[in-house]
């Protein structure tokens, strides 16, 4: 499905209905199969995360101001195995956790406006890389599916 979508992109053709859900991700694909394909997405998730990890470590520091709190949240992202799995397919829960992370501490680390503003659209990019979860967006509300 996103090897599809990425290519109809090279081809021009832009993804209607629920399918715009995957925009960010198909994109990914698209850029990354001009320079060699799904092992250069991979590395990308790899790196990607690699920077998300970094970013956790500062925000984390940020707000406690604790290097050792800092670490431990490091290692606990580190032990969850299933992240670290996912780099290595192409699926969009990779893209998606590390952007979320960054999105996250950009948010943290921000401190003039000009940040704050980089940090709005960084935090929207997630939104496109993964299908948002209805029953989330609309708790209890009947019908929404």
């Amino acid at each position: 499905m996103y090897h599809d979508h990425a290519t109809a992109l090279l081809h021009g053709v832009f993804p209607e209905g629920p399918d715009i859900w995957y925009i960010s991700y198909a994109v990914f694909l698209a850029s990354t199969s001009l320079v060699g394909g799904d092992h250069i997405a991979v590395l990308f998730q790899v790196l990607i995360s690699g920077v998300a990890l970094y970013l956790l470590h500062r925000a984390t520091y940020k707000i406690t101001g604790n290097d050792i709190t800092s670490l431990l949240t490091c290692v606990f992202y580190l032990a969850w195995i299933k992240i670290h799995q996912w780099n290595f397919f192409i699926y969009t829960e990779s893209l998606f956790t590390s952007l979320s992370i960054i999105s996250f501490a950009a948010l943290v680390l921000s401190r003039t406006y000009k940040q704050y503003a980089l940090t709005f659209i960084i935090v929207n990019i997630p939104d496109t890389s993964d299908p948002p979860i209805p029953e989330l967006l609309h708790p209890g509300i009947p019908g929404i599916v």
